[in-house]
């Protein structure tokens, strides 16, 4: 991703010039790291800010005074390290942690809904957390979260949730409000 990444975003129309430009990543930004993908997207569009799943949810858990968190990711292990060290690194705690260990990314997409909820509600066994963060864009949570919430009593937020919210965010479109499932503008 790192390699064509550049190229990928050369791909947006050249006249505009963007509020703001999403990546939409989280592991391949935790990997990778955001700044490094600010610089690549930045290189061959014009934007004059550039979001991605993890610094979003970084913004998100600030805003929302979110300290510790519990996760739950697709990712191996290796990539589910270097993504909590990044939350930890901006004072985000992650003491509950489960993932799915699915090392192929086609199959990510194929866990189902009910899965989801099933392993975001076992996950929530200590109350010692602020919220529950469902880490991967091509993970099935837009229907998840309102039904995790429902169980948890907690807020439950996403890498597509966030991502969206913090790049109406960073255009000026929008300030923050938390309502069950999602964020949205008030």
């Amino acid at each position: 991703m790192e390699q064509d990444l550049p190229a990928a975003a050369g791909l947006l129309p050249d006249p505009i010039d963007f509020d703001v430009v999403g990546y939409g990543c989280t592991s391949g930004t935790s990997v990778i790291g955001p700044e490094r993908i600010a610089e690549l997207v930045s290189r061959n569009c014009r934007t004059k800010q550039v979001s991605d799943p993890l610094t979003a949810l970084i913004a998100a858990c600030h805003a929302m005074q979110i300290e510790r968190l519990a996760v739950l990711s697709p990712y191996i292990e290796d990539v589910s390290k270097t993504l909590r060290r990044r939350l930890l690194e901006a004072h985000i705690e992650t003491p509950l942690f489960g993932s799915f260990e699915e090392p192929l990314e086609t199959n990510v997409a194929r866990i189902s809904h009910n899965s989801v909820v099933e392993a975001a509600c076992a996950l929530w066994s200590d109350q010692s957390v602020d919220a529950l963060f469902l880490s991967c864009t091509n993970l099935q949570t837009f229907e998840a979260i309102p039904a995790i919430e429902a169980v948890i009593n907690a807020p439950v937020l996403s890498s597509n949730q966030v991502l969206a919210w913090h790049m109406q965010s960073l255009s000026g479109l929008l300030g923050l409000h938390y309502g069950p499932g999602r964020l949205f503008a008030r």
